[in-house]
């Protein structure tokens, strides 16, 4: 039922269950693929907001997406759902 899903801003992308969601959501792709070191190097470059919106059922989450924006593009870097 989407009237019980509420979308809200992520600030803490170290929480425990943004971490689990993202592994679960990645676990079959990291046996066949893994991020190259240019995608590493812009997910750690701190002049981009990683911007990163949660949506929560009933207080927990159930899906992220996580994306920024450079100059006219958005980039999605990551987006799961349990």
């Amino acid at each position: 039922d989407m009237n019980n899903i509420k979308i809200e801003r992520i600030k803490n992308r170290d929480d425990l269950s943004v971490k689990e969601l993202l592994e679960e959501a990645f676990k079959e792709n990291r046996k066949i693929y893994v991020p190259k070191p240019s995608a590493q190097a812009i997910r750690s470059d701190t002049s981009l907001e990683l911007i990163t919106l949660g949506a929560f059922r009933d207080g927990c989450l159930v899906g992220l997406i996580a994306y920024w924006i450079e100059e006219d593009t958005a980039h999605i870097g990551d987006f799961a759902i349990s």
